[in-house]
């Protein structure tokens, strides 16, 4: 388990408004924000990352990480730290399983780099039939894990 300061646990808490807001603004206003279909995975994170700016402007992007024997890449890194937020791409369901597996792999190392991780799936090829059994099932691996599904909204004609 990641080792923090009281300082930065307080700093954490203190900053919780940010993180509901993040997590909130993730769900609601990415589908405006994806106007067609991404292409692949950086384009989505292109939009994420703009999006986010306006939340953390001193967000990192790409970072690498190490844990134990390992090095992880987490997509993006919020409040110096606090926070780490992986993306997933998501067009079918062989993705979709591909996509579950490597977050769950990637949960021990994150949530104890992080006192607190989003994981994001964007369903943008009607992938997930039931996004409350993969949000609990993820969420149920820690206490410090939020788990977002957003589907892919078709523009209206």
């Amino acid at each position: 388990m990641r080792t923090i300061s009281f300082k930065e646990f307080t700093k954490f808490f203190a900053d919780r408004p940010k993180l509901d807001k993040l997590l909130k603004t993730l769900e609601s206003d990415l589908p405006k924000y994806v106007k067609k279909t991404p292409r692949n995975e950086e384009e989505l994170k292109d939009i994420v990352y703009d999006l986010c700016r306006q939340l953390d402007p001193n967000m990192g992007r790409e970072q690498l990480r190490e844990y134990y024997l390992g090095v992880y890449k987490i997509n993006f890194v919020f409040w110096n730290g606090l926070v780490g937020l992986e993306v997933k791409l998501i067009k079918n369901k062989s993705q979709l399983q591909k996509a579950l597996t490597e977050i769950v792999s990637h949960i021990p190392p994150f949530t104890n780099m992080f006192l607190h991780v989003a994981f994001l799936l964007y369903d943008a090829g009607e992938a997930v039939d039931n996004t409350d059994e993969i949000k609990k099932s993820i969420e149920a691996k820690g206490d410090n894990i939020t788990m977002l599904v957003v589907k892919h909204q078709l523009p209206k004609a």
